[in-house]
């Protein structure tokens, strides 16, 4: 079987003087049962910043920061962070198998090997560094949960050792109840992170500047957004459902449009057990044509019988890397409730806009 192409942060007044009234000095900001800002960044200490895809924990490490050296390692493209934190005094470790990038990248399977080392040696050989390490829930559903729990472990403690300061996120929907709490306990201070939005609305068009658009929704509604946004675009359009179905009521026509299907052969039909190989390989051949092409997942749910939650997350983050890596555009659709809330949710951060 083919090696899938991405595998597996008052003095007293006068008393001939009415008294002066001084207001207090405004608290410092606090996340609900969260500590201020400034005592993130601590030397030595390390915090979690738990919820779903926000800026605040990006926001915050700008803050911290400041003149300090700064690593981060995000499954987000550096070039995005860039565009939209002004990260450009930090490192930026890209955490995807895409090969050919300029950016520095690692993919996850390199855990414990190449990532604990460069993560070392940014606390080691620079007094006071400060590190993001962004996605722990989608390290988890690559690497497993143990894994990815012992490698934070040694982190926090070489932070701890060597005076750094150790941010990291994680979306705690994708986590169970048992894995939530053992994260949090590695870590000094947990922060809870507000948001994100809950889904957009679904709009008439798809919004502009998004190189990557999930759409919880089925049937009609998607498939409007879906032409909407191939209108005028080189379109690739994967999809599980019969295609001539959906011919019959939207306007594909100038798609090029591949079936995953077991009972069907021929030009234009893929097997769904090969998915995350042959379907990944035709997108990345779509993405790579030129900028500005445009790929349709159709149904990511329907592929879920035909590989587990990590294949299926792999895949989509894959497709959303490339994207972002070639100057193209994912949309995919999910039906609401058709996959579990854990990879729904590690789904979700995978997307820069989320409708529904």
């Amino acid at each position: 079987m083919p090696k899938e192409l991405f595998p597996a942060m008052p003095s007293r007044a006068s008393p001939s003087r009415p008294p002066k009234v001084v207001a207090p000095p405004a608290p410092p900001e606090r996340a609900p049962d969260g500590p201020a800002p400034e005592e993130l960044g601590i030397p030595g200490r390390s915090a979690l910043f738990l919820g779903p895809a926000s800026d605040e924990p990006w926001r915050l490490f700008r803050m911290l920061s400041g003149g300090r050296p700064a690593l981060v390692l995000s499954g987000a493209h550096p070039a995005r962070l860039r565009l939209r934190f002004g990260l450009d005094e930090a490192a930026l470790v890209w955490l995807s198998a895409y090969a050919g990038s300029k950016e520095e990248t690692l993919a996850p399977q390199t855990l414990e090997y190449e990532m604990l080392g460069r993560v070392n040696r940014h606390l080691r050989v620079q007094k006071g560094a400060i590190l993001l390490l962004d996605d722990l829930d989608y390290l988890s559903s690559q690497c497993g949960f143990g894994t990815v729990l012992r490698f934070v472990k040694r982190v926090a403690d070489s932070a701890a050792e060597l005076r750094g300061t150790f941010l990291a996120s994680a979306e705690p929907g994708a986590l169970s109840d048992r894995e939530r709490a053992a994260l949090m306990s590695v870590f000094d201070t947990v922060r809870p992170v507000e948001g994100p939005r809950a889904p957009e609305r679904l709009p008439g068009v798809i919004p502009g500047g998004r190189p990557s658009v999930l759409i919880r929704g089925a049937g009609d509604a998607a498939y409007r957004l879906m032409e909407a946004g191939a209108r005028g675009r080189r379109t690739l359009f994967l999809t599980p459902h019969p295609p001539r179905r959906i011919k019959e009521a939207f306007d594909f026509s100038n798609s090029e449009i591949l079936w995953l299907s077991e009972s069907s052969g021929g030009a234009g039909v893929l097997r769904p057990q090969g998915y995350a190989v042959e379907g990944l390989r035709a997108v990345l051949r779509h993405l790579r044509a030129g900028p500005g092409a445009l790929v349709l997942l159709d149904g990511l749910d329907g592929l879920r019988p035909y590989g587990d939650a990590a294949r299926l997350v792999r895949f989509a983050k894959g497709a959303v890397d490339a994207a972002a890596e070639c100057g193209g555009v994912v949309i995919a659709s999910a039906a609401p409730g058709a996959l579990e809330p854990a990879t729904e949710a590690s789904l979700r951060r995978r997307f820069e806009a989320v409708l529904g």
